[in-house]
């Protein structure tokens, strides 16, 4: 099992786009660190996210505004 998730591989687990996790990273709703200019993000809270989803108890993220 990874200990880190790339951008594309954090947008197919959420099913969002690449830019919405950039923009997430950004503004520090998900958790990330940086590997020169690579962003990570860790497989923990990915797979929180995924099975909180999985079970019903919280919504893993806003839908992403039409148009963007």
């Amino acid at each position: 099992m990874p200990q880190f998730y790339s951008v594309s591989q954090t947008a197919k687990a959420l099913g969002v786009s690449s830019l919405t996790v950039y923009r997430r990273t950004s503004s520090g709703e998900i958790p990330s660190t940086h590997m020169g200019r690579k962003v990570l993000i860790p497989a923990a809270f990915i797979e929180k996210l995924v099975s909180q989803a999985m079970s019903g108890t919280q919504r893993v993220t806003p839908a992403e505004p039409v148009g963007v």
